[in-house]
């Protein structure tokens, strides 16, 4: 494994791993070399989310995206309701879909985090399955 995948591996984790790939593009913008397929992979993903924000969000994402934010970083949050109808409606179809890779696209974090709220409400869901068949709905005169 490259140097560079290495960072790139833990970019998100890592504080100095960010900086190290940011000073390596540098490097090779200011030679005019072409960048490697997998740092360029990693700034255009960046900036194209930075790009998709409002302006008064641009800083923060561009920060978070490229792993530089590092430190004390929060639970990135992805709306457990809308993950929780996902997998409900394609669960079986998850690999076929990209789901992974839509959620991670949509609420701004690794494909790793999508899997692991994916996990999630599998879980959560299959713990509801058990008691469908104990809820009993009545109407409001109280009948059954």
């Amino acid at each position: 494994m490259s140097d560079i995948q290495r960072l790139l591996d833990t970019a998100g984790i890592n504080p100095e791993a960010a900086p190290k790939l940011l000073a390596i593009a540098a490097t090779y913008l200011r030679d005019a070399d072409p960048l490697p397929a997998n740092l360029a992979a990693y700034l255009a993903t960046a900036f194209e989310r930075t790009a998709s924000k409002p302006q008064t969000e641009r800083a923060k994402t561009l920060t978070e995206s490229l792993g530089l934010d590092v430190p004390g970083r929060p639970r990135k949050s992805i709306d457990t309701f809308d993950v929780a109808l996902t997998v409900a409606e394609h669960g079986a179809e998850e690999t076929k879909l990209g789901m992974r890779a839509e959620l991670a696209e949509t609420y701004g974090v690794s494909k790793n985090t999508a899997k692991a709220r994916i996990r999630e409400a599998r879980e959560k869901l299959g713990e509801a399955r058990k008691h469908v068949g104990k809820i009993r709905v009545r109407t409001r005169d109280g009948k059954d």
